[in-house]
């Protein structure tokens, strides 16, 4: 690469949390290497060195390609740009760093500080200014439980997660994040269960899902967290923090142990420094039942000395919230890892678990949640095991009385919001419920994914792309986060990125039939028909011949000119509407695949009447898009709110 004559190579170029040595050719994100090299880290440094003017694609030819090289420019310049925007943690749509500027080139506009190598960072108590920490009011007396519910176990287990996020917190948050224009990232591992049995096992893991949410509203500005299901890949991994740091970019994690005992709880937890693998923190609780009020005092004292202001406030909230009894919550947790699998089976199941938590504790809002959740997940797209309007009102039923229990709980408004979506076609109101989640849990996966199929609804697709990419940022392991993304691609019309984006999934889950389905219907779009028609066939197959999923091949299949084989699709599936109930949508899309206007549009007709969530999306569909000037058709979309 050329040098400027005037632009010493020893210069350090300082952005963000990043920081670029010319000249080791380096870059590190809050001083740990970003495992970034050759031609992306030529063009951040052409870029950095031409700061806010335009570096055109030219230039970059002339200095980083040498006449004599027979590569594919484009391509190659295209490929770099991409490892380079990942590294940098932005996108071309929302950039931080880089500016696109179409077919002529690139311009940083970020604040940079430039330095000669022998010039000291500035130093951390430069960054922000010094905080006083807040001593609240004391917390008003605790009622005592009552002798039929044992909650001494949720008490132990809320007090020693609380005691050991505020330490991890005041370490993270005091020692680190201080010092950083950007977010620290922490991941929770899976604590290992000591106990034994299989009940001890939903404990530990139950235990890992609080640390994950009490941290995840603590400080968003300056702390970021690893969802739970990237979490969970690494049980029993026995991967080290330095190899899981790289993998997941993060900067610490938190480990730790669960024993239940003779009536007792000892939860040993540590905090590591990913970079220097060193052990920051560690520290082990034990305590009985008669130790557990004056314990909760303690926790919440101690948090309130170690941290402040905006840190400080969310977690006293939920340590002076009333807790249910322990077979209640050891429910909730049973429900939790049920509704995960993410199966049919799997989330009725689910639903008896907290059916069973509510009729134990009727005040517990937790268990109306994730109620409300499995009931709209069961009548949402896609899904719409009975009739949508039956299911969608006991999920708004639930989400209702969540969020009366408990105004501040996320996965409540979450539920809600995609009720109000599903069922209410209220696309602002739902947009707000889940913006509201994420404000009270900005580190919540599932609500930026929820919010991303809102946003797609209302036509606003490069919104839509970063809320996906917001999940799958912060659940980079988890195949619906990443399936997501890919499907919020294909609505924007971005079909190379989309089919990208689902080989890149499939590469590590080959066996989830979404990612098949999204591959399948973005080579329709593109016209490459026989592609998808094998990549719907996989679907199918790994779906276990699902209705929905074949309809979609049906479709597929009559457009590609195999009409017959379509029919006998067609045929079989109705045979299946005999015994079972399946959406109007299955119908109305293989009606459209073979060019039958009006019969799909009586289907879709059928789809109204029952509140189904695929309203909001019709306009969207581009397998209706042959409809959408139709009268009938654009009948259907008069209740659906699409603005205020």
């Amino acid at each position: 690469m050329s040098q400027s004559s005037d632009v010493p190579r020893e210069r350090l170029y300082r952005f963000g949390p990043f920081e670029l040595d010319r000249e080791t050719g380096e870059l590190k994100r809050h001083g740990l290497r970003v495992r970034l090299r050759g031609r992306p880290v030529e063009i951040l440094a052409c870029l950095l060195e031409g700061r806010g003017a335009l570096v055109s694609r030219e230039d970059l030819r002339t200095q980083l390609w040498t006449p004599d090289t027979y590569v594919d420019f484009d391509h190659g310049l295209n490929s770099a740009m991409n490892k380079l925007r990942e590294a940098l943690g932005e996108s071309a749509e929302s950039p931080r760093y880089i500016e696109t500027v179409p077919k002529r080139g690139y311009r940083f506009i970020g604040p940079v500080e430039v330095a000669r190598a022998d010039q000291a960072a500035p130093k951390p108590e430069a960054a922000f200014p010094t905080v006083a920490v807040v001593t609240p009011p004391e917390a008003p007396p605790l009622p005592e439980p009552s002798p039929l519910r044992p909650r001494w176990w949720f008490w132990t287990t809320t007090a020693l997660v609380l005691a050991a996020v505020g330490v991890a917190a005041w370490f993270v948050t005091s020692r680190v994040a201080p010092s950083l224009s950007g977010r620290v990232m922490l991941v929770v591992l899976p604590f290992e269960n000591r106990g034994g049995g299989a009940g001890d096992e939903y404990f530990s893991d139950g235990i890992t899902d609080e640390m994950i949410a009490q941290l995840g509203a603590l400080d968003p500005s300056r702390l970021g967290i690893i969802a739970r299901t990237t979490s969970m890949q690494y049980k029993r991994s026995g991967k080290g923090a330095m190899e899981i740091g790289r993998e997941l970019g993060v900067e610490y994690l938190l480990e730790g142990s669960v024993r239940r005992d003779g009536g007792r709880v000892r939860i040993t937890a540590q905090l590591v420094d990913v970079g220097s693998q060193t052990q920051l923190w560690a520290e082990t609780y034990e305590r009985s039942e008669r130790d557990v009020l004056m314990l909760q005092r303690d926790v919440a004292v101690r948090i309130a000395q170690s941290l402040a202001g905006g840190v400080l406030s969310p977690v006293l909230a939920r340590a002076t919230r009333r807790s249910p009894s322990f077979a209640a919550y050891e429910r909730v947790l049973r429900g939790r890892a049920l509704r995960q699998v993410a199966t049919e089976p799997a989330i009725r199941e689910a639903i008896t678990m907290f059916e069973e938590a509510i009729n134990l504790d009727a005040e517990y809002a937790a268990a109306y949640a994730g109620l409300a959740d499995c009931y709209r997940v069961l009548g949402g797209p896609g899904w719409e095991a009975a009739p949508p309007s039956e299911l969608l009102a006991r999920a708004k039923a639930a989400a209702d009385k969540a969020l009366e229990l408990d105004p501040e709980l996320p996965e409540g408004y979450s539920a809600r919001g995609m009720v109000r979506f599903s069922l209410e076609w209220d696309l602002p109101a739902a947009d707000r419920d889940l913006q509201r989640a994420i404000s009270l849990n900005p580190s919540y996966a599932r609500a930026h994914q929820y919010r991303s199929a809102v946003l797609t609804t209302m036509s606003r697709f490069d919104e839509a792309v970063e809320a996906a990419r917001r999940a799958y940022a912060l659940d980079p392991l988890s195949v619906t986060d990443a399936t997501t993304l890919g499907v919020r691609l294909y609505y924007a019309g971005r079909y190379p990125d989309a089919v990208s984006q689902f080989e890149v999934t499939l590469r590590d889950h080959p066996g989830f039939s979404i990612t098949h389905w999204g591959l399948g219907q973005t080579y329709a779009e593109m016209g490459r028909l026989n592609d998808a028609v094998a990549a719907l066939q996989t679907a199918t197959e790994h779906a276990a011949g699902s209705p929905y999923m074949r309809a979609w091949l049906a479709h597929v299949l009559a457009r590609a000119g195999e009409r017959e084989r379509a029919e006998r699709i067609r045929a079989d599936i109705k045979a299946v509407a005999d015994g079972r109930y399946v959406s109007p949508f299955v119908f109305a899309l293989m009606a459209a695949g073979f060019g039958e206007k009006e019969a799909a549009l009586d289907w879709l007709e059928r789809l109204h009447a029952a509140r189904s969530g695929w309203i909001p999306f019709l306009p969207v569909e581009p397998e209706f898009s042959n409809f959408r000037d139709a009268p009938r058709f654009r009948a259907l979309q008069r209740d659906v709110k699409r603005a205020e």
